[in-house]
């Protein structure tokens, strides 16, 4: 099996990132017309493959996040940032500040 360079992995975080900002959009939409975040990616009538979506409520906060794996690494959007994961070294790849 090939390794990835920490810079090719860094790259390929940020190519996910990019494609997960569509499922950003769509969760925030459903938000804005509905009051709530979906329970599922299948609220949202489309599919998106290889996207793991979560909610955590706390209390009355609800937040969520969006995962996508590769490997043993991967990327994950915790607003407002996507958030690249090499084995356990997290790191901001993408800002929505």
């Amino acid at each position: 099996m090939l390794a990835l360079s920490a810079c090719s992995r860094t790259s390929e975080f940020k190519a996910q990132a990019e494609l997960g900002q569509p499922i950003v959009r769509a969760i925030e939409d459903y938000h804005k017309q509905t009051g709530s975040y979906p329970t599922s990616l299948d609220e949202l009538h489309q599919k998106f493959s290889g996207w793991d979506y979560r909610t955590v409520t706390n209390g009355t906060a609800i937040s969520y996040s969006l995962r996508f794996y590769m490997g043993r690494g991967g990327v994950e959007y915790q607003p407002p940032d996507w958030i690249g994961n090499d084995e356990g070294q997290k790191t901001v790849i993408l800002s929505n500040r």
